[in-house]
């Protein structure tokens, strides 16, 4: 896509906003709404199936909630109970 226009929806926009002024833009970038042919759904079947590969050769991965913070107190337990407490499993 490097060099041409593409069309997003507000949620991928906001995420390369963010990414933008935190100054991790410079990076390669994995956006499955992008990367993916959302309205392909033998594309998707297939690359959906390649999401744990894909993922595994990163060497950073940052989740993209959205925007809205009205939840923000469910997303810190996730983050610092939840995830850390399965963390212990896997």
């Amino acid at each position: 896509i490097t060099g041409n226009l593409l069309a997003v929806t507000e949620n991928p926009r906001d995420a390369l906003g963010q990414l933008a002024t935190s100054g991790n833009i410079d990076k390669s970038v994995w956006i499955d709404a992008v990367c993916i042919d959302q309205s392909n759904s033998d594309e998707k079947g297939i690359q959906v199936a390649l999401i744990s590969e894909i993922y595994s050769r990163a060497s950073q991965a940052i989740v993209w909630l959205g925007s809205d913070t009205s939840d923000h107190e469910d997303f810190l337990w996730l983050n610092n109970e939840f995830l850390a407490g399965i963390g212990l499993y896997i």
